[in-house]
């Protein structure tokens, strides 16, 4: 059977976001954008643009975790020197020009922050546990990975006796 069912039946579509694949068993090139789509009993993943394209299916009870991490990159740029010249002696006329081409001296700092979603599952075929990454939006991915959280959750027991 594999690591993911095979399956083009189409499930209702409760939550998807999108992302660039970045590691993992499927069978995607680094890069390659995918759907990701949860509904009641599994996660659905599939290559967006190409219908002919294998679905992945993964239920929650193989899914060990999933969240969000995040990696921030500080870019250095230099300021323009010449561009707070012209703004100060546009404001000021030449001593705005002085002091608006001294300000423009240095570096600025900039942060960009990139989001990456993480799924940690048991593997069908070595029964170990494997990674899905893909790099995603925030914006809808939050609330997919709260939902298939959620659903991890209930699957655990409440109580563990020791």
């Amino acid at each position: 059977m594999g690591l993911f069912k095979k399956n083009r039946d189409e499930k209702e579509k409760i939550l998807s976001t999108s992302g660039a694949f970045i590691q993992g068993m499927l069978n995607y090139s680094r890069g390659t954008q995918c759907g990701i789509y949860a509904n009641d009993t599994e996660l659905k993943i599939q290559k967006l643009y190409d219908e002919k394209a294998t679905t992945y299916h993964l239920t929650y009870d193989k899914i060990v975790n999933i969240q969000m991490l995040t990696e921030t990159e500080i870019i250095q740029k230099s300021k323009s020197v010449i561009g707070g010249a012209v703004a100060g002696g546009l404001v000021l006329g030449p001593l705005g020009a002085l002091i608006g081409g001294m300000a423009g001296t240095g570096t600025k700092q900039k942060k960009k922050t990139t989001y990456f979603m993480v799924i940690n599952f048991i593997s069908d075929s070595s029964n170990e546990v494997q990674i899905l990454m893909f790099q995603v939006s925030p914006i809808f991915t939050e609330k997919l990975i709260s939902y298939v959280q959620k659903h991890i959750q209930e699957r655990l027991p409440g109580d563990v006796s020791l």
